[in-house]
């Protein structure tokens, strides 16, 4: 929201002006949720390490692992490798026997 302040040569009126006005009960009840998230070129490395892709949709991500689905971890974020396009390279999976990935945005 903002006031409008009138000064000599201004057209605009001095009231109240707001963009959008949403009612809920919760935040996610008034924001759209994050457009899905295209994974690309999933692959285990030679030296072990896990890589993956995604497109951009517009949020920008932190990637989080974890072993047993229960306690997650931020790992790091990808690195963008074309306009919209970013990969993300995980060498500490060489360690593991398995880890799953999380694209988490705030």
């Amino acid at each position: 929201m903002r006031q409008n302040v009138t000064t000599g040569s201004s057209n605009v009126p001095a009231a109240m002006q707001w963009d959008a006005l949403r009612i809920g009960l919760s935040w996610a009840a008034v924001t759209p949720p994050a457009p899905p998230v295209t994974l690309s070129d999933l692959k285990q490395l030679p030296n072990g390490a896990c890589q993956f892709g995604y497109m951009d949709n517009g949020v920008s991500y932190g990637v989080y692992a974890s072993t047993n689905l229960i306690n997650w971890e931020p790992v790091g974020a990808a690195t963008e490798t074309a306009p919209g396009r970013y990969q993300f390279t995980d060498l500490a999976a060489t360690n593991l026997p398995r880890r799953f990935y999380q694209l988490r945005w705030p």
